[in-house]
């Protein structure tokens, strides 16, 4: 019963990522992609990307506590800001327990990207650049908190009329289900 919730619940997350299915990639124009009309750009808002996109984009993942965020930079340098986490599930490209630090522009900061100690999150991170910066997968789309109780937040990381009204799912059965995903 417990798998099947999970997997209802990660059903719903398309939901919260994206409308529609984004373009196919390799497709020129004159080409139709049947998952989408394709419509000119103009008035067209970029879509977030989908779950499969999330994964497959994303060189680490895993469930994690925040254990410090600095700030580093100096005048007229840009801003980065440290954070460190303490992995609690690892998905991919790290350990359980394993003590990890990520690097982000601190423009990031400034734009809503904020982290605070003692925080839980599962995060889905790109590759690191090759100034050693990495980010979320799509923004807020590769980013979800996850509650004291230890449910992930699904939509946690877009506009949500109220925690209350998130569908959520235990951090275990939803690595598991990431886990899944990523075999596809």
């Amino acid at each position: 019963m417990r798998f099947l919730y999970s997997i209802a619940v990660l059903a719903l997350i398309p939901a919260f990522l994206t409308a529609e299915e984004p373009l196919k990639p390799g497709l020129r124009g004159g080409q139709s992609n049947p998952a989408v009309a394709v419509q000119p750009f103009a008035g067209r808002t970029p879509q977030p990307p989908t779950v499969q996109q999330i994964v497959r984009n994303s060189a680490v993942i895993f469930s994690g506590t925040v254990l410090s965020v600095e700030h580093l930079g100096e005048a007229g340098a840009p801003t980065i800001t440290r954070i460190t986490f303490r992995v609690q599930n690892a998905i991919r490209g790290v350990r359980s327990g394993q003590v990890i630090q990520i690097s982000e522009w601190g423009s990031l900061w400034n734009a809503g990207e904020r982290y605070r100690r003692g925080e839980r999150v599962v995060l889905f991170l790109y590759p690191k650049s090759k100034l050693g910066l990495t980010s979320p997968v799509g923004a807020a789309a590769g980013r979800f908190e996850v509650d004291k109780t230890g449910n992930v937040q699904i939509g946690s990381g877009q506009a949500s009329p109220s925690p209350v009204h998130r569908p959520a799912i235990n951090v275990r059965d939803f690595a598991a289900a990431v886990k899944r995903i990523a075999k596809e």
